[in-house]
């Protein structure tokens, strides 16, 4: 699921993204016509400047923000599987019988307070 909402998002940025260099273009292209016509489109070449620029940077923003949410996601998921799988390393060395009650106890302790800092 957090890949196929990544997946849709990353589209959407793009397509925001290609929206923002059109309406870019359109602007370049309407100041282009300002110059070599008698006909004054400063005003709308500067709402699709405008309009232009904003569309690019909410999309790249869009794309930014979820790639470093979804990364966050993914390294809480490996931490988690770190911290499961070094609990259960040391309940299997307990009752193994290679360190004792209390190291178990001592090392569980500093596990615990070591993961939730």
């Amino acid at each position: 699921m957090i890949r196929e909402n990544y997946k849709r998002i990353q589209k959407n940025g793009i397509l925001y993204m290609i929206i923002g260099l059109s309406f870019t273009f359109l602007a370049v292209i309407s100041m282009l016509l300002n110059v070599f016509t008698p006909i004054n489109t400063s005003l709308i070449s500067n709402i699709f400047l405008l309009i232009g620029l904003l569309m690019l940077i909410y999309g790249y923003k869009m794309m930014v923000s979820e790639r470093t949410k979804n990364e966050d996601i993914m390294n809480k998921n490996l931490l988690g599987k770190n911290f499961d799988s070094k609990l259960k390393q040391l309940e299997k060395l307990r009752v193994e019988g290679l360190i004792t009650e209390q190291e178990f106890m001592n090392r569980r302790k500093e596990l615990m307070d070591s993961e939730w800092d």
